[in-house]
């Protein structure tokens, strides 16, 4: 499937800046700052489609939290695709398996970054 969407990307957890718990250019992070980090990762695009589905305007969060102790996997994730899309754009959503969420922000975390972004496939 092709797809093509830029746009608007914030990112913004708990911890003291720069996170210390993400992989930086293939370096394995190491302890959050408080021993569990809560962030989020969105990205309103403005211009897109996957497909032939039109999917400019829409907003799409990684929730996330990420526990220095918890054996395994310490990460668990979870994907909120925006309510406010039509009818089609919420079809495509229902195979996704996804959930929608309306988009509701407020900046209470420590660390943030903000940046433009624009994927597509060949």
């Amino acid at each position: 499937m092709t797809y093509s969407v830029s746009g608007s990307y914030f990112e913004s957890c708990n911890c003291d800046a720069i996170c210390p718990c993400r992989m930086t250019d293939g370096v394995v992070g190491g302890r959050s700052t408080y021993g569990t980090c809560f962030g989020a990762m969105a990205w309103r695009i403005e211009d897109g489609h996957v497909g032939e589905l039109d999917v400019s305007g829409l907003g799409v969060a990684l929730l996330l939290r990420y526990d220095d102790d918890e054996p395994g996997s310490p990460w668990t994730i979870a994907l909120r695709v925006d309510a406010a899309g039509d009818e089609s754009q919420r079809a495509a959503n229902d195979e996704l398996r996804v959930h929608e969420d309306p988009f509701d922000w407020e900046l209470s975390g420590n660390c943030a970054f903000a940046s433009r972004f624009a994927y597509a496939s060949e």
